[in-house]
């Protein structure tokens, strides 16, 4: 049931679609320790959710943000945009210029909220540091720094049992029947 409820509104709120310069980056999709990546969303996932600005709709293998009525974004599961499950935990990848945005998810009561790795937080940083190697580089598109991990299964586990996930956004599904 817990897995029932948390794919039933995890999905839409894992698409935050544009990759903040200040993520911290990937070098492979995680977990590591999963291989195998979910090619559709599943029925009962599908439909809109709202963050109180932004409306998501969930499709088959499609992920599309509206703002103001305007289709701003529209993702597609693919090569790019893998999506993994671990037990409780979701988790959307999101490739960058090679590297990976990995967007965890949970569910919160009666709705779920995404979480991010922030390199513009120093605590994060240094916490990230302690668990595994953080390397500073410059970004490919605009100079800006960007800081690039790639932890093993075990230090990726100490990384989700420390909380060092930021919360990003909270997401609510919207009801057939009263969308616009």
């Amino acid at each position: 049931m817990q897995r029932f409820f948390l794919l039933r509104f995890v999905l839409p709120v894992l698409i935050l679609f544009s990759a903040a310069c200040n993520d911290i980056l990937f070098e492979q999709p995680q977990p590591s320790w999963i291989h195998e990546n979910t090619n559709t969303f599943p029925e009962f996932v599908r439909g809109y959710y709202y963050n109180g600005y932004d409306t998501i709709e969930v499709k088959e293998k499609r992920i599309t943000q509206y703002n103001s009525d305007k289709k701003e974004d529209d993702l597609v599961l693919s090569d790019s945009l893998i999506f993994r499950v671990d037990g409780k935990n979701y988790f959307l990848n999101f490739r960058v210029e090679g590297k990976w945005v990995v967007f965890l998810v949970k569910d919160v009561a009666d709705s779920i909220s995404t979480f991010e790795l922030k390199s513009d937080d120093d605590q994060t940083r240094k916490k990230l540091a302690a668990i595994t190697e953080v390397r500073k580089t410059k970004s490919a598109s605009d100079d800006s720094p960007e800081y690039i991990i790639n932890p093993s299964a075990e230090e990726f586990r100490k990384i989700l049992d420390t909380h060092i996930f930021q919360k990003t956004d909270t997401y609510r599904k919207i009801p057939p029947g009263k969308i616009k």
